[in-house]
């Protein structure tokens, strides 16, 4: 009896030791400076210079973060923050809000706002309320996932979307009505 426990302890302990040795540990912390241009894939933003990339962490906590890469996206920015090595050599620059670089520094010409921005969101709400629809609540808002490979003019964003009548998944494209004057508009499928 005694033989099976210490077996099964073996068969429970092994595996957790081998996923534990597999996973990523911080191996260098230390301020840094970035640049490139902001790339989107795999629901992870990216600063892409030459043939080096590196990931951005710190966008899925703060919505100001992901709106700001959201509108970078495919240009070239500057990051400052602390730079993470990882045992796997992957290196990622921690985006915080205070150190994003003012918008004017950063991009020139009209951009369109990003699919988690206050104004996108009012503009889809008032979308779904020309549908007839009292919206109640909109939750979870984001981007679409490799979305601007397909047409880099145009924002592809989802969210929930509870009314008077249920709630739906609300898919909203943002796109430009006339870059020039900085105009854009949004279309809304409810399913």
């Amino acid at each position: 009896m005694r033989r099976l426990s210490v077996l099964v302890s073996l068969a429970v302990l092994l595996p957790s030791l081998a996923l534990a040795q597999g996973a990523p540990v911080v191996t260098s912390r230390q301020p840094g400076t970035v640049k490139g241009t902001v790339e989107y894939a795999r629901g992870q933003f990216f600063l892409k210079s030459g043939r080096e990339t590196v990931c951005i962490m710190g966008s899925d906590d703060d919505p100001a973060v992901e709106g700001y890469l959201e509108a970078m996206a495919g240009r070239e920015i500057s990051l400052s923050g602390p730079v993470v090595v990882f045992s796997t050599g992957n290196r990622c620059i921690v985006a915080e809000r205070s150190a994003l670089p003012a918008p004017a520094a950063a991009s020139t010409g009209a951009t369109l706002p990003g699919c988690t921005s206050p104004v996108a969101l009012q503009t889809m709400e008032g979308a779904i309320k020309n549908m007839g629809l009292k919206v109640q609540k909109i939750s979870s808002p984001q981007a679409i996932s490799d979305a601007r490979e397909v047409d880099p003019d145009v924002r592809f964003c989802r969210a929930n979307a509870l009314t008077d009548r249920g709630l739906f998944n609300a898919f909203y494209d943002i796109h430009w009505k006339a870059r020039a004057t900085g105009a854009w508009y949004v279309e809304v499928t409810l399913r």
